[in-house]
Formats: structure tokens, sequence, C-alpha cells
């Protein structure tokens, strides 16, 4: 994906803190927090080909003090045909891997 000019994503590791202090930066791996509270955290990340904002948010269930609702959404804006090509497999498979990340939460 480099020589289109698409930024290589190096992965994710398990620990926040190596890749996230608040006092230092905006940034967690690849993307730029734009807005932290307690219950939401909103990530963008700005390409050439294509931006993307990720909005999770935890909602207290106050009925229940053992349960919450997490919900996450995403917004995705192509720029240019690179974009469109990228999106077209990441578009199929993202909704499966995310569904399955999300019976993974205790």
């Amino acid at each position: 994906m480099k020589a289109v000019g698409i930024k290589p994503i190096n992965g994710f590791s398990r620990s926040r803190k190596e890749n996230h202090d608040s006092n230092l930066n905006n940034m967690v791996h690849f993307f730029t927090i734009t807005e932290e509270t307690d219950n939401k955290l909103t990530l963008v990340v700005k390409d050439s080909h294509l931006d993307v904002c990720v909005c999770i948010i935890v909602i207290d269930e106050h009925d229940n003090s053992n349960k919450n609702t997490l919900y996450l959404i995403a917004s995705v804006k192509n720029h240019n045909i690179w974009g469109k090509l990228y999106m077209l497999p990441v578009s199929i498979l993202h909704p499966y891997i995310v569904k399955r990340l999300f019976r993974n939460i205790k």
C-alpha cells in the first residue's frame, strides 16, 4: 500500500501506556485523539486518500450497576480512487471483525 501513498498500520500492542500518554501528546497508535472524556473517545486519522473518524462511547446503565452499553460509531470519507479501493475489502471485513471484538469484551 505504500506504493500508492497509504500510510502503513503497524498494528496494535496490548499496552495502552506504551502508545499513549495524555500528558505528552494526543496520539494513540496511528490515531489523533480529538476528544477524551470519562465516557467518550473520539479518534481521527487523515490521509491523502481517506479520513477516518471513530467515536467510542460508554453509557452507564443506571438500572444495573454491573452493566454498561458500549457504542462504536465510525465514519470514512474517501478523497480519491485509492481511498475507495482501500475501503472495498475493509468495508466487507470490518463488520465481522468488530462484532467478534465486541463479543470478547467482558
